[in-house]
């Protein structure tokens, strides 16, 4: 039997119980909360740094006064002793800018090999030519550059926007420069003292005696 005290007492532990499991199950509940709002946290700032570094530029910009960018672009054999940036871009395209350096002949040698020439390549030869010219002393690739040239200002008439490409002016100064330095004489030697001696007129002799 049990007495009102002991009916008081276990009312008073289940109570106690069930409100300590409802504490529990709450604080499970809460902690879950917390979790997955962590969880959506983690996730918006990782979203977020992976959009920056996918909006990010691989490529930085470095500020140039235009006095260097206009010299760079209009760079040429003709101005600075160098191709023009659209010649190193077609020997770099066609993998031949760092076999020029140490053989331009062979380069050279490819390029014309390569069947139907088109007006990049025409173009490139023309200045690579006249470049080789310079440095070698030879006076048929003057020429050569000058043939390239003309091929090129021929091939160039049909192509757009003429006005703001600089290369038909430059074709046309490497035609007329080619021509006149390829068939250009010889200057002669400047005469040394040996050469001079060698060169001179032998001494007259004694003159003979008259009896």
């Amino acid at each position: 039997m049990h007495t009102p005290a002991v009916s008081m007492l276990t009312l008073i532990v289940t109570t106690f119980t069930g409100q300590r499991q409802n504490q529990a199950a709450g604080s499970r509940r809460e902690m879950t909360r917390q979790q997955a709002l962590g969880y959506r946290c983690l996730a918006l700032v990782f979203g977020v740094l992976l959009l920056s570094v996918a909006c990010a530029t691989p490529v930085g910009v470095v500020r140039a006064k235009p006095e260097d960018v206009y010299r760079t672009l209009t760079r040429s054999v003709l101005s600075t002793g160098q191709l023009s940036p659209l010649s190193q871009q077609t020997l770099q395209r066609l993998g031949l800018q760092e076999q020029f350096e140490t053989d331009p002949e062979a380069v050279l040698a490819q390029l014309r090999g390569r069947g139907q020439l088109d007006t990049d390549v025409l173009f490139t030869l023309a200045e690579a030519s006249f470049l080789h010219a310079d440095k070698a002393g030879r006076q048929d690739y003057y020429l050569a550059a000058a043939v390239y040239a003309y091929a090129f200002m021929r091939g160039a008439r049909g192509m757009r926007a003429p006005a703001i490409d600089p290369r038909p002016r430059l074709a046309a100064d490497l035609y007329n420069l080619g021509l006149t330095r390829g068939l250009a004489a010889e200057a002669p030697e400047t005469p040394t003292p040996e050469t001079a001696a060698q060169s001179a007129p032998p001494a007259p002799g004694p003159e003979p005696s008259v009896n």
